[in-house]
């Protein structure tokens, strides 16, 4: 009978606290950040370029929303792609950049991705692309 009456305690308890806790949580104002990015052409095409050239292209973006956006990581996929400059805060309705650069180390086709990490709740991770032939 005791243990039938703990029972019962604990599930009344576990059932005032997850109500109480879900109206707690209900009433947290959650930030947001309403920057947005936007980057017109996420894919490049260098098409032919030699083994032994050095490509560079940059990425335009502007910041659409109503607050800064800041870039806190960009990842390139392999280490024949070298970030050489980018902004890293941007006003609303102010333009940046990011310059990157692609060494070839073997031939044929690639394709490599670069991972933009932003403070945007609307766009948080942007995916950049860049593809061609190596001869």
């Amino acid at each position: 009978m005791k243990a039938v009456l703990r029972i019962g305690i604990v599930i009344i308890l576990i059932i005032t606290g997850y109500f109480i806790g879900g109206q707690i949580a209900g009433n947290k104002k959650i930030k947001t950040n309403n920057s947005d990015f936007i980057i017109t052409n996420k894919t490049h095409n260098f098409g032919e370029i030699s083994i032994d050239s050095i490509s560079r292209h940059i990425y335009k973006y502007t910041n659409q929303g109503t607050e800064n956006l800041i870039i806190r990581e960009i990842n390139p996929s392999c280490g024949c792609i070298r970030v050489n400059e980018f902004t890293d805060t941007i006003r609303p309705n102010d333009k940046g950049i990011i310059v990157i650069q692609f060494i070839p180390y073997s031939l044929g086709f690639f394709n490599k991705n670069i991972e933009v990490i932003t403070n945007s709740t609307l766009k948080p991770k942007v995916n950049l692309t860049i593809k061609g032939f190596v001869q």
